[in-house]
């Protein structure tokens, strides 16, 4: 019996909207139907350079190209909605496709502060929809080995200590450098090692942030000390300020 596909429409398809579409390609159980973002131009693109690299080809040949969400749900069929957009407007259309009775994933940052996130949580509870954000390190190769080890599951014994950097220049997208749009190197950047933390070894006791700002108006540059009772000492650094990409984990 053959396997039924989720489709899956992106909306922003800016450099993460660009990377998602490349992995959607090959998928066993989801398909990309569909593209939307205000800028048609960005539809010729089959890859951009994004603040890892190439973003990966997509082809959106056999797909729906629309420039507004209304166009987008008149033109294609779709089951789930993949948001891709500057993170001011993630509550907003998260909770538009769920109430419109689409599945929702939406990338990093959930949403803009507690209330906006909260929002989105009651309207998945409320319509049944399912919604996701894709903290992507959770599965990680790589960071699911990582938190293996951290957890004790070798013979290396307890964790003591643990450290996480995640440091680059400046994104090229101009929303990112409005914190009131991206939040700053605080919310979109730091927060993949944030959310890791509490995955890995749960909700600290107290947490300590030290920054300045830079480049956003928000915190740019900053370090934080995750404060568990009785240990281990876990400590993240994150920073728009770098000269080059650069990122590790180390225990």
């Amino acid at each position: 019996m053959e396997k039924t596909k989720i489709r899956v429409a992106i909306i922003g398809f800016g450099g993460m909207g660009h990377f998602h579409a490349s992995c959607y390609q090959g998928q066993e159980f989801a398909e990309l139907v569909a593209v939307c973002d205000g800028d048609a131009a960005k539809f010729q693109e089959s890859s951009v350079q994004i603040n890892i690299g190439s973003s990966g080809n997509s082809d959106l040949s056999n797909l729906v190209c629309a420039t507004t969400y209304e166009e987008l749900k008149e033109k294609a069929e779709f089951d789930a909605v993949d948001i891709c957009l500057p993170g001011h407007l993630h509550a907003q259309y998260a909770i538009r496709a769920m109430q419109d009775g689409y599945h929702v994933l939406c990338e990093k940052p959930m949403a803009r502060n507690l209330e906006e996130a909260q929002s989105m949580i009651d309207c998945s509870r409320k319509t049944g929809k399912r919604l996701m954000i894709a903290q992507c390190l959770r599965f990680s190769k790589a960071y699911r080995f990582f938190r293996e080890l951290c957890l004790g599951n070798s013979e290396l014994g307890s964790l003591l200590s643990a450290h996480f950097s995640r440091k680059s220049g400046m994104p090229s997208s101009e929303w990112y450098h409005d914190a009131k749009k991206s939040g700053g190197a605080l919310l979109d950047l730091h927060l993949h090692d944030t959310d890791f933390i509490n995955h890995t070894f749960g909700i600290p006791n107290a947490v300590f942030t030290s920054g300045i700002t830079r480049n956003t108006g928000g915190v740019d540059d900053l370090a934080t000390t995750y404060i568990f009772y009785g240990g281990p000492v876990i400590t993240a650094a994150a920073s728009w300020c770098n000269d080059k990409w650069d990122c590790f984990a180390e225990a």
